[in-house]
């Protein structure tokens, strides 16, 4: 809604968020390693997407398992492996994730795409680099543009 007024208006463009920022990953003794991420705020399409689709299903399951109850039913909760558990845990992260600088681990090297972020973030050796891309996407600010000193 855009109101006229006599007053001046403020400018809080510099207080949005921006769509994205870089991370370097640190190794676990401090230095870092070379490995950017780029990572989407929450604002950003790709999220908004996977987030819209994660409320439909997590409806839909509800949906179901009241249909269950109110039918006197048992409901019976798909089975998972454990790595599926743990490709579900990260899907967040994916869908944050906007590109990555390729790696080599060993003789693999890993290029950009959702799968990989799936495939690395699992492996518990790279724990290190899960908690950084954690940590940061939960930190807001990191997402605010800086304003300039007046």
């Amino acid at each position: 809604m855009t109101v006229k007024t006599d007053s001046p208006a403020i400018d809080i463009t510099n207080f949005l968020p921006t769509h994205d920022f870089r991370l370097q990953i640190i190794a676990p003794n401090g230095v870092p390693t070379g490995w950017w991420w780029t990572l989407a705020a929450a604002s950003h399409e790709k999220n908004v997407g996977f987030t819209e689709a994660r409320a439909a299903k997590n409806l839909e399951r509800a949906k179901v398992i009241r249909e269950a109850q109110f039918n006197g039913q048992r409901y019976e909760a798909e089975a998972k492996t454990p790595e599926q558990d743990r490709r579900e845990d990260v899907q967040w992260i994916v869908a944050r994730t906007l590109d990555f600088t390729p790696i080599r681990i060993g003789d693999g090297l890993f290029n950009y795409s959702d799968k990989a972020v799936e495939d690395l973030l699992i492996r518990p050796e790279l724990t290190f680099a899960a908690m950084q891309i954690i940590k940061a996407l939960n930190d807001d600010a990191r997402f605010i543009k800086r304003s300039e000193a007046p």
